[in-house]
């Protein structure tokens, strides 16, 4: 269940909240050798919390559906698709994600394609 800038993760047992002021990361960040500039350590101590719980979600492998999949309205569409492989996909969703649904993970894979393989 998704209320603005929060979603309920099941497995969590609680309400996350998203990151979503993109709009205020420093365009320019500081070579490994330079001293941090005034507005990059702003960022980082605003940040701090969102940082450090997107450092954990990338080291615990968690997967994170991206807002613009969530917000999207929805088409229904028929696909055909091997027994096996929606069998399998279906199952390790069940198992890994059951916070989620289907839907949602479906629409995060194309989403994911779509940015990987677009040029």
């Amino acid at each position: 269940m998704q209320r603005g800038d929060v979603t309920y993760i099941q497995r969590l047992n609680k309400y996350c909240k998203f990151f979503s002021d993109w709009d205020n990361v420093p365009n320019v960040i500081s070579q490994p050798n330079e001293a941090l500039k005034p507005e990059e350590v702003e960022f980082l101590k605003k940040n701090l919390g969102a940082i450090k719980q997107l450092l954990g979600l990338y080291r615990n492998q968690e997967l994170v559906i991206n807002r613009e999949v969530l917000k999207m309205g929805f088409t229904n569409r028929t696909f055909k698709l091997n027994d096996n492989v929606f069998t399998c996909f279906t199952n390790f969703c069940k198992e890994q994600y059951p916070q989620y649904r289907i839907q949602d993970l479906i629409g995060q894979a194309l989403w994911e394609f779509v940015k990987k393989y677009s040029k």
